[in-house]
């Protein structure tokens, strides 16, 4: 089933609902912490857009918990050096605070008009499983928009 292979493989894994209706692609959605391994996975997104002539929207989220105006204020610095580093008028990026991160994925999803939504599954250590669920688990079985999963890469510097 598609949460097994998601879980499994160490390649790109696109699921596409059953009851999801074909349409172009014009506007693709990238889950990001900001990490240095999501630059190379988002400059690979943004030459896919400029082939389907789409926009690519990155949604960050801060969850309600710890000190949600510091996560806000590094958030606004990330998106001014990513902006910078992209330099990109395809590219948008979204902010949202919610108390649960499926359901502000979902949202933005829905309000963003997502066609595609790419999320990046996390390299997480045992114990950071325990209290951190897979997003690309719990969205895999509610999204209604074709989702491509993809493994975090390892940068090294």
């Amino acid at each position: 089933n598609t949460m097994n292979t998601i879980q499994s493989m160490n390649v790109p894994v696109l699921s596409i609902p059953h009851y999801a209706k074909f349409h172009q692609i014009k506007t693709i959605g990238l889950t990001t912490v900001f990490k240095e391994s999501d630059k190379p996975l988002l400059t690979n997104i943004l030459k896919a857009a400029d082939y389907f002539d789409g926009k690519v929207k990155c949604f960050h989220i801060i969850e309600y918990s710890g000190n949600v105006d510091r996560k806000e204020k590094e958030a606004e610095e990330k998106i001014r050096e990513w902006s910078a580093y992209f330099n990109n008028s395809r590219l948008e990026f979204l902010v949202e605070k919610h108390e649960n991160l499926k359901q502000a994925v979902l949202k933005l999803a829905d309000r963003e008009h997502i066609d595609m939504l790419v999320i990046v599954k996390r390299n997480l250590t045992l114990i950071d499983s325990f209290f951190y669920p897979s997003l690309s688990k719990n969205l895999a079985s509610t999204i209604n928009i074709p989702l491509m999963t993809v493994r975090e890469a390892v940068v090294r510097h």
